[in-house]
């Protein structure tokens, strides 16, 4: 699956580079949802667009949510919601009318899986979960939605998703790339939160041959340079190549837990299992090899910049 964001006129702010960096007028001025060569076209509570290109027969089923031919069932609605496919007032209509809390504080997660596994992975999300913990909609014989009502800190749902994709290599033998996307506290904020759970899947799919876990929250710069020119890319892994010669895995891992732990010491050696002091020694030693120092913004974001340009070549 494919997806993108535009803004109001068309241009493209975020996405996978085969899908157009303008929207025609077309599409534009047509009534949303369409289904446009392949596409599907959907407008966000915000004004932006949202475009998906998956199989055509999910697309066709993606398309008529909006529409709510027949009658309203669950898997509609949640479907609806995630596409965002009502608006306004219809949303809190909808929801009263199958009794699903508008007001409750939700968030989306996207599993691509690698292999075409999506009912044996429907059977075993529900399995996982107690009723009324967390919703699992089948998007495509490849991927699933799970609407997950969220009480935690994000550090307790991305263990969470480590151990679905767990359970998947177990059970399913195969592998998914998980992406987490952001908290909203109403239903109509759900189809915000899926695009952006898709962003993260679709960008962890780029950086890692195998699965992962992908918070969209975190992948900020990935997001960024996942947009580029391949020729961009490349010329900006160059002008940092001279690093790739002193910054192996091991410390790689350390820099993007150091990250993801908000530059905090401690907690990062209590997450690699580390003395503080082996970890400010470690730190210290990248400064004398590569001049550059973790304490220092302008450094950091260059490590930064490093760790997501090798991650995309590669």
């Amino acid at each position: 699956m494919n997806n993108a964001i535009y803004d109001p006129s068309g241009q493209k702010l975020a996405g996978d580079s085969g899908l157009p960096e303008q929207l025609s007028p077309e599409v534009l001025h047509s009534p949303m949802p369409v289904l446009f060569e392949g596409c599907l076209f959907s407008k966000l509570d915000n004004g932006q667009i949202s475009a998906v290109r998956t199989e055509e027969a999910s697309l066709k089923m993606l398309s008529k949510a909006g529409s709510m031919g027949g009658v309203l069932n669950k898997d509609k609605l949640l479907l609806g919601l995630l596409m965002g496919q009502f608006k306004g007032e219809e949303t809190k209509e909808a929801c009263n009318r199958l009794h699903y809390i508008f007001e409750k504080r939700r968030i989306s997660i996207s599993i691509a899986l690698i292999e075409p596994k999506a009912p044996e992975a429907e059977e075993l999300l529900a399995a996982l979960f107690v009723q009324g913990e967390a919703e699992t909609l089948r998007i495509s014989d490849r991927e699933l939605a799970l609407i997950y009502d969220c009480t935690d800190e994000q550090d307790d749902v991305i263990d969470l998703c480590g151990a679905i994709r767990e359970s998947i290599n177990n059970e399913l033998e195969t592998d998914a790339h998980i992406g987490i996307g952001s908290v909203c506290e109403h239903a109509d904020g759900l189809a915000g939160s899926f695009d952006h759970a898709q962003a993260a899947a679709g960008v962890g799919r780029r950086i890692s041959f195998h699965g992962g876990v992908w918070v969209y929250s975190r992948l900020f710069v990935e997001l960024l340079l996942a947009d580029l020119p391949k020729e961009s890319l490349i010329r900006q892994r160059l002008s940092l190549s001279h690093l790739a010669e002193v910054i192996d895995e091991d410390t790689t891992a350390l820099l993007e837990e150091l990250f993801a732990q908000n530059f905090n010491i401690s907690k990062t050696a209590r997450r690699l299992y580390m003395h503080r002091n082996t970890l400010i020694y470690r730190l210290d030693k990248l400064e004398k090899t590569t001049g550059l120092d973790m304490r220092k913004f302008d450094d950091a974001v260059a490590l930064r910049l490093f760790i997501a340009l090798e991650r995309l070549h590669k």
